[in-house]
């Protein structure tokens, strides 16, 4: 287990409550995540262990419900489904695989929560989708936790929003991940007015199937850090923008996804981001060494 070993016992010392891995095979990213995962469950007794996000459109469902499960197992029940419709178009040229349209691969997406829903339960799954089918596959092994680990789905556009509102217990709230685009539609993603748009999204989906909007917990990626005189952390698909995102005192002041001055500051920033917005599970960018002064003051807040 090595360095990786050691880094998730520093990391659940350091006080904060999960990990997560990515799913990229492109941009620098490099671990797969439920390999990585399965191995931060025999490092860690405590963290919970999150994919954040896998991409549905690079796997079969059945083959994520038994990689899920067997990491839920390993961990004593402590894994967090992250799941995506997929947005980096160059990761599918690179691969070879058509990128379809965002609303093709959110539907790939709702019937794989679909066909995962039944195989964590156990059942012997026969299913005729659209996208996938099954004929008479058994779901196991089971999960530890029931009826299965959270899902958490993330996403920026309407559609993928309203998807978490009928069907996530964690919704992921995200700027729209694109690289194209005026710049200044790029900041606005960022505004504090767009996240407030996007929740009433969530809202209304929930509501729609007669679910409670409060019962969704809300999660968070940052895009840009800058802890004291530390060099910033911007998430590479932003950080062309770096530069007008630090210029830009009202974002840097009221955007949930800019966290920038002392610990002091960002302790204040995160609980604001909380009691306005309500999310209680962000991400924190950058180092985490640099970031345990914060998680420590956070502590019980």
């Amino acid at each position: 287990m090595g360095a990786w070993g050691d880094r998730l016992r520093r990391i659940e010392d350091l006080g904060f409550s999960a990990v997560s891995v990515s799913d990229h095979l492109v941009g620098g990213w490099s671990m797969e995540p439920f390999t990585a995962l399965a191995a931060a469950a025999g490092a860690s007794s405590r963290l919970r262990l999150m994919t954040l996000v896998v991409n549905s459109d690079m796997r079969h469902p059945a083959q994520l419900h038994k990689a899920a499960a067997t990491v839920d197992r390993a961990s004593e029940g402590r894994l967090e489904l992250g799941l995506g419709a997929g947005w980096l178009a160059h990761e599918y040229a690179a691969l070879g695989i058509p990128f379809a349209s965002a609303t093709e691969r959110v539907s790939r997406l709702e019937e794989t929560i679909q066909v995962l829903r039944r195989l964590f339960a156990g059942e012997r799954v026969v299913f005729r989708g659209t996208h996938h089918a099954l004929d008479g596959l058994e779901g196991a092994p089971a999960p530890v936790q029931r009826p299965h680990p959270p899902f958490l789905l993330a996403g920026g556009s309407r559609s993928i929003i309203g998807l978490a509102g009928r069907e996530a217990d964690i919704a992921g709230i995200a700027p729209v991940f694109r690289a194209d685009g005026r710049a200044e539609d790029r900041l606005d993603q960022l505004r504090p007015e767009a996240v407030e748009r996007k929740l009433s999204w969530l809202r209304d989906a929930a509501a729609a199937v007669g679910r409670d909007p409060g019962t969704i917990e809300l999660q968070l990626n940052p895009v840009t850090g800058v802890l004291g005189t530390l060099a910033p952390r911007t998430e590479g698909w932003m950080r062309d923008l770096e530069g007008a995102i630090l210029a830009d005192q009202d974002l840097v002041r009221t955007s949930p996804y800019v966290l920038a001055g002392s610990a002091e500051q960002w302790t204040d920033h995160l609980l604001e981001i909380r009691d306005r917005f309500g999310f209680s599970c962000i991400r924190l960018p950058g180092d985490p060494e640099a970031m345990g002064p914060i998680v420590k003051r956070l502590a019980g807040q």
